[in-house]
């Protein structure tokens, strides 16, 4: 028996026309992150197989299996073993596996595709012959409801497939078919999570980070720079934009209103956002922001911050509350790197009391006030741009 690797798409299976769009930019994904690796990746029988001569060294594979749970697109995928031949030769070579991973009284089903149409047992008889096989040899008990093992068996004019050994993979869409977005990215939290969010819908994430070095120390951009890194697992790679603003910070808190100050500070780092995105390619920006989670997160503060925006922002955290986020960066592995002392941007100069539920028109006639472009072109003219 040769091992490989069986690929089972989740969503991607219930996509219409434009389902060979999706699965030829998996393919595309999965080449990419398997690129080190000497192995042959093709489409058969509705799925995708890997195969390869490594895939028999034990570290190697689960190298491969373990790229293979961080890539979007994939639901489920099973080492398998493929071979040739007849019924005799399915039953040898189950009972074969079985032995290795079925002990007595395991609780066991047998559970057959027959893709080739002209193999003379039905699926049913096949499930029922190798069971019978594996409950004589091993000692096992069937259990067709909640089996402790599945075998899974799957035969095709080509050769036929068996594998006992299931893996979860992320789910989600292909990075790359929902387009390009842009994460307005602290070392916080949230954000870190809203953009795997994005991730997992297909969307390929570029990052902007705003910081007041040297009035903070560099704790938050090494902070993210990490956070970053990690995400990385799950898309190619991307860039990490590091904007200073420091300056306009200083302006906005000699010139305009102590109750607007967050509020101006969050609209400036939209707008900057949005001139990034469109020179970069992107559609879209994201956010992890949370309804009331804090001042600038209520409704009519928000409607603040969109206001003069062109582009979509993507809130995927906005009905969730703390303690969900949190839960969820702590599967995603960020929360460690998030909970580091540092002082974020918009923690410099905090004001003593901030408006709740600004008006507008309030806050766009304190703007008004401030060299607003100028502004706004001096962080955009120091940005640094780092590959990750």
């Amino acid at each position: 028996m040769k091992p490989v690797i069986m690929i089972h798409y989740g969503e991607l299976a219930l996509k219409g026309e434009n389902r060979s769009f999706f699965e030829q930019k998996l393919l595309t994904n999965m080449r990419y992150a398997l690129h080190d690796f000497d192995v042959h990746i093709q489409q058969l029988y509705g799925r995708t197989i890997i195969e390869g001569a490594l895939l028999q060294d034990g570290t190697e594979c689960k190298k491969i299996m373990d790229i293979l749970q961080h890539i979007f697109g994939i639901s489920v995928f099973f080492l398998a073993y493929t071979f040739q031949g007849d019924y005799e030769d399915i039953e040898q070579n189950v009972l074969e596996l079985a032995q290795k991973h079925i002990q007595a009284d395991t609780t066991f089903a047998v559970r057959t595709r027959r893709v080739n149409k002209q193999f003379p047992i039905s699926s049913e008889e096949v499930n029922r012959r190798c069971g019978a096989a594996i409950v004589e040899k091993c000692r096992a008990r069937v259990d067709l409801t909640h089996p402790e093992l599945t075998v899974q068996i799957i035969i095709t004019t080509d050769g036929h497939f068996i594998s006992t050994e299931r893996y979860s993979g992320v789910g989600g869409l292909p990075i790359g078919t929902s387009g390009t977005v842009l994460s307005l990215i602290s070392s916080g939290i949230d954000s870190p999570v809203a953009s795997f969010r994005m991730m997992k819908r297909g969307a390929k994430v570029l990052f902007l980070h705003f910081h007041s070095y040297p009035f903070t120390s560099r704790a938050s951009m090494e902070n993210v720079e990490i956070i970053v890194r990690h995400l990385q697992q799950y898309q190619p790679k991307t860039v990490l934009f590091f904007a200073p603003l420091v300056e306009l910070q200083k302006k906005i808190v000699t010139d305009a209103p102590e109750r607007f100050r967050i509020l101006l500070f969050r609209r400036a780092m939209f707008q900057i956002g949005e001139m990034i995105a469109r020179t970069h390619g992107a559609g879209a920006l994201i956010t992890g922001e949370s309804l009331s989670q804090v001042a600038s997160q209520t409704i009519e503060n928000i409607t603040v911050t969109n206001t003069g925006l062109t582009m979509p922002i993507f809130r995927p955290l906005i009905g969730h509350d703390k303690q969900e986020i949190m839960n969820e960066a702590q599967r995603l592995g960020t929360y460690e790197y998030s909970i580091r002392p540092y002082e974020d941007c918009c923690s410099l100069l905090m004001p003593r009391s901030v408006a709740t539920r600004a008006r507008v028109d309030d806050v766009l006639a304190a703007e008004r006030k401030l060299p607003w472009k100028e502004l706004l072109a001096e962080v955009v003219s120091r940005i640094e741009q780092k590959n990750v």
